[in-house]
Order: structure tokens, then C-alpha cells, then sequence
């Protein structure tokens, strides 16, 4: 974390470089509760480098997951998912619009199946209000839940799930992987929450479950235009909002994390 810690203390987050490395510590610091779980993690990588984190081959045991903050007791949340066009054949067709019950039992056991052999032990669930989903665009809706990297084709499907659980846990920068553009969340809150990739902003709650955790219990698809969140995509308002949190901290500290 060497280059994280200098990079908020006197690196030119000017540059998108040492920015991303200021979040990260910044997100370091606010960990305060789970912030020995995030240095022990990080100090199993073999890295002296923050470049392509989160680390997809850094693999957090089972046990590493769902440490934040849990909360009891049956919820109903959203996971949001991306359909490449490569799999939107595999979806579900409404052949007949008056036998809407079957084609949406179809749909949930479709969506069911979809998380069962998703990669990764994890779901990212949102809370979201359903009459949103009527005036937001597709790639404005992945902006908002902090879904960066994303990009979106035509032919694509994003598939919105709602899902019941019975636990519901507040994200770690272990569940993360270390990436810059997750928000560790104040503490004494049970949820984290997004950070929107259009304003920089925090959005939406959100929590992580075990994947075999859940029960869909609705879903349906809204056809994106095409649109793309990678870096040179993101509007300044973001990458300004990100700076002005690291300088304000960095100021209260006196550049000392």
C-alpha cells in the first residue's frame, strides 16, 4: 500500500494515476472496522503495484467475504446484470402477451439459473425504486451503480433481478478487490453505497450475499442503447468530485492518513 499511501499524502491527483491510488487509500482509511481484515488481504498479493485492481487473481477465501456489518431478517433488493449479446438468445421469449404469467415464471427460472453459474461467490444488491426504471436510461443506471468499465451494445440486455434474502451485508474493500471506484461507506451505517461514475456522488445503498443465497422472486430486461463507462467516457464532474474528497481529506490530516 506504499503507493497508495504516498499518492494521498503528496501525489498530483491532478493526474488519474495517482487519483486512483489516493482513493484507494482513502477507502483504506474509512474501513475502519474491517481495515485489519482489508491489510492482512493485501498483504497476501504479490504486487508493489496498484495497477489492474481490483486483481482478479487475488482470490479471497469464502470466510474473507461478508465481513462488514450483516443485517437480519427478509429483505426484498435487486441485483443488475449485463446480457451480452452472445447470451440474449438464451433469454426467455413473450410469444404470447397473454400468457404473461408463464413467460415471467420462465424469466425468474431463467434469472435463477443465471446466478447459479455466475463466476465469483458474490452478489452486489441495490436498493432501488421500482418507478425509476420508467425514466432512466440503461447506461445511466449502470453510471449510477458505480458499474465501471462497463460497456453497453444494442444487442445487449441489462436484466434487472429482484431477489429475497435473508442476510444482507455491508460491502469490505476485500469484497471490492481494492478498486478505486468503490466507496467505503461511514461506519456506523449497515449498508455501503454506490458511487455514481456521473456526478461522483453517493447513489444507492448496496450490500453484498453469498450468490446461493438468494431467491428471485421477479425479473425483466430494458434494452440499452450503446454507451460506455471506461475512463476516457467518465465526465470531469466525477473525476473532479473524487479529487475534491481526497484534497478535503487530505487537508483535515494535514497530508498525514
Amino acid at each position: 500500500m506504499r503507493r497508495a499511501y504516498g499518492a494521498f499524502r503528496s501525489g498530483d491527483v491532478a493526474q488519474k494515476d495517482a487519483l486512483k491510488d489516493a482513493m484507494i487509500w482513502l477507502n483504506f482509511q474509512n474501513s475502519v472496522s474491517t481495515r485489519q481484515l482489508a491489510a492482512k488481504f493485501f498483504h497476501r498479493l504479490d504486487t508493489d503495484t496498484l495497477a489492474g485492481l481490483p486483481n482478479k487473481l487475488a482470490r479471497p477465501c469464502s470466510r474473507e467475504h461478508c465481513q462488514g456489518m450483516c443485517t437480519t431478517g427478509k429483505s426484498r433488493v435487486y441485483w443488475v446484470d449485463i446480457v451480452s449479446k452472445q447470451n440474449v438468445a438464451t433469454l426467455p421469449r413473450n410469444t404470447s402477451p397473454r400468457n404473461q404469467k408463464l413467460f415471467q415464471s420462465n424469466l425468474i427460472s431463467w434469472a435463477t439459473e443465471r446466478i447459479r453459474s455466475k463466476r465469483g461467490p458474490l452478489l452486489w444488491l441495490v436498493e432501488l425504486d421500482d418507478t425509476q426504471f420508467q425514466d432512466t436510461q440503461p447506461l445511466a443506471l449502470l453510471a449510477d451503480l458505480g458499474l465501471y468499465c462497463k460497456e453497453l451494445n444494442s444487442d445487449d440486455r441489462v436484466v434487472i433481478y429482484t431477489v429475497e434474502v435473508e442476510s444482507l451485508y455491508k460491502p469490505t474493500m476485500v469484497d471490492a478487490g481494492f478498486a478505486f471506484y468503490w466507496l467505503a461507506w461511514q461506519d456506523a451505517d449497515s449498508y455501503g453505497m454506490t458511487l455514481g461514475l456521473n456526478d461522483g456522488l453517493p447513489t444507492y445503498k448496496e450490500w453484498v450475499v453469498p450468490k446461493d443465497t438468494v431467491k428471485v422472486v421477479d425479473a425483466w430486461f430494458l434494452i440499452p442503447d450503446e454507451g460506455s463507462l471506461v475512463d476516457e467516457k467518465l465526465p470531469t464532474a466525477y473525476w473532479a468530485a473524487c479529487r475534491q474528497r481526497v484534497l478535503d481529506r487530505r487537508n483535515c490530516s494535514g497530508g498525514v492518513a
